[in-house]
């Protein structure tokens, strides 16, 4: 409440019209100040210049007589005078004097400026003076009295005036300023824009142009304001579409990155097989090439043994038993030589068969339509008895249904090796190891998994694993030749892929192979 009584009444001391009023009240009362000190100034003047024309009058109504009183010295007869000039009601000092020891005064001397002094002749001759002075004092009575009502009636209508000119004000300016001002502080603090519900009036003053104009700009305002509302939301349309549109293209963006990414390593991953592929192929090849060379010369070496072993024992049939007595150690040396020549010569025949095997030339028919399942079991059948003298075993997961195109023997041979491998190389100081032979299908692949729970592979295994001759029972009957025959049997002639996959326990080969034989170009 306070805080409302204080707002009016800063509001009220902040008001035009109070200060247009106050403006109005202090005109009034200089122009009624002025207006009044010239009619006083005026009827004072009026009623000095008729005091003084009455004293004047007094004057040359008693100077005879006074003049001749004197002549005669009859000193009464001045006073009485005396007394008749003091009672009259503009005067209020009398004096009369011969210039010498006569002197009769009425009343109290005022100032010199105020006394009329005449010379009082008799038969012409000056005999003595007679000083008069009016009264100033009732001069300005007198005119207060008579302009009196003048000035109430002066300053009553010139109140008046001031009273209806600032209610006029009031009604005419304040009111509608406040109603003016009350609308405007609503619009602000409400933040609206609409045009005022003040009407112009037919005057067409200036307030009704300030309303008029006020109106127009609201008008404009709230035109410039839907065309900003406008804007913004065609601004915030395409600021949705662009982010989209920036999202999508950021998706596509980052999906061509990983597109390319994965391209790169897939191009990177395939360059890097071909190369292994390309050398492996060529150490294949190369190792074939030298097989099939010796094959000749040591079937003859093989042949000239044979006739050599054929001819000692025909020597030692010719011989006399003393003889044969006196050559028993040479002949002993001969033959352990023999026997020594042929395990070596059988030994590098089978190093043959292998190199002429890497070339994974002669491996059947690849046309025929083959049930994986039946070429597992066969394999396993095929190596029961080498089974049979240890504990380990051979699960198959495999659908009785997977059929593929392709050579069985090729995919026996893969089995083969893979299985002894494990036999051989896995399971060294394990009693009882597990092998898992998995197959399935993915689209036109046939996918087929190899694992042992033995004793996995060195790092550098891993790396050489497919390479050619290379073995870890290097001296002990290992040749190298059984992985890399695996790699270009899956890779050359069946066409697929052969893997290594990571593994806690064990190894893990991960073979694809196609469903159906590929064409090779023309």
């Amino acid at each position: 409440m306070s805080t409302r009584s204080g707002n009016l009444v800063d509001s009220i001391r902040r008001s035009i019209v109070r200060r247009v009023s106050l403006s109005i009240i202090v005109t009034v009362l200089a122009i009624g100040t002025v207006a009044m000190a010239a009619i006083i100034c005026w009827h004072y003047q009026r009623q000095y210049d008729d005091f003084e024309s009455s004293t004047s009058n007094v004057t040359n109504a008693y100077s005879s007589a006074i003049a001749g009183a004197m002549w005669h010295l009859d000193t009464s007869q001045l006073n009485l005078l005396a007394d008749g000039i003091q009672q009259q009601e503009s005067v209020s000092y009398v004096r009369i004097n011969d210039r010498g020891a006569l002197n009769i005064e009425r009343g109290i001397r005022p100032y010199h400026r105020d006394i009329q002094t005449s010379d009082l002749l008799y038969n012409g001759t000056p005999i003595g003076q007679l000083e008069i002075a009016f009264n100033r004092e009732s001069v300005f009575s007198t005119t207060i009295q008579t302009i009196l009502p003048s000035l109430i009636a002066l300053l009553v209508g010139l109140s008046l005036f001031g009273i209806i000119l600032v209610v006029i004000l009031q009604r005419v300016v304040s009111s509608r300023i406040q109603s003016l001002a009350l609308e405007v502080r609503d619009r602000l603090e409400n933040n609206r824009f609409e045009p005022l519900s003040l009407q112009p009036s037919s005057s067409h003053d200036e307030i009704d142009s300030l309303i008029r104009t006020f109106n127009k700009l609201s008008e404009r305002i709230l035109d410039e304001l839907q065309q900003k509302t406008v804007a913004q939301q065609q601004l915030s349309v395409v600021n949705l579409e662009l982010e989209d549109r920036v999202k999508l293209r950021t998706y596509h963006l980052q999906e061509t990155v990983t597109q390319l990414n994965q391209t790169l390593i897939d191009l990177n991953t395939t360059q890097s097989k071909l190369i292994e592929a390309e050398k492996l192929s060529a150490l294949g090849g190369m190792i074939a090439a030298i097989g099939h060379e010796i094959e000749t010369p040591l079937g003859l070496c093989l042949t000239v043994q044979s006739c050599l072993k054929n001819d000692v024992i025909a020597l030692k049939r010719a011989m006399p038993s003393g003889a044969i007595n006196q050559t028993q150690d040479a002949m002993a040396a001969v033959d352990e030589s023999l026997a020594m020549l042929d395990r070596n010569l059988k030994r590098s025949a089978e190093l043959m068969k292998g190199f002429k095997e890497v070339s994974a030339g002669q491996i059947g028919d690849d046309r025929q339509r083959i049930s994986l399942l039946e070429t597992i079991q066969e394999v396993v059948a095929v190596l029961t008895p080498k089974l049979r003298q240890t504990k380990h075993t051979i699960n198959i997961d495999c659908a009785s249904n997977l059929m593929l195109q392709g050579s069985a023997t090729a995919i026996s041979q893969v089995l083969t090796n893979l299985i002894m491998n494990s036999l051989t190389h896995g399971f060294h100081n394990i009693d009882e190891g597990e092998i898992r032979i998995q197959a399935g299908e993915n689209h036109e692949w046939i996918i087929l998994r190899y694992s042992d729970n033995g004793v996995g592979m060195s790092d550098e295994t891993k790396q050489k694993i497919f390479e050619p001759l290379y073995t870890t029972l290097r001296g002990k009957g290992g040749t190298g030749l059984g992985m890399h025959l695996v790699y270009n049997i899956i890779r050359q002639r069946l066409k697929g892929d052969i893997t290594l996959e990571e593994s806690d326990v064990g190894v893990v080969f991960r073979m694809q192979i196609p469903k159906q034989k590929r064409r090779q170009a023309s």
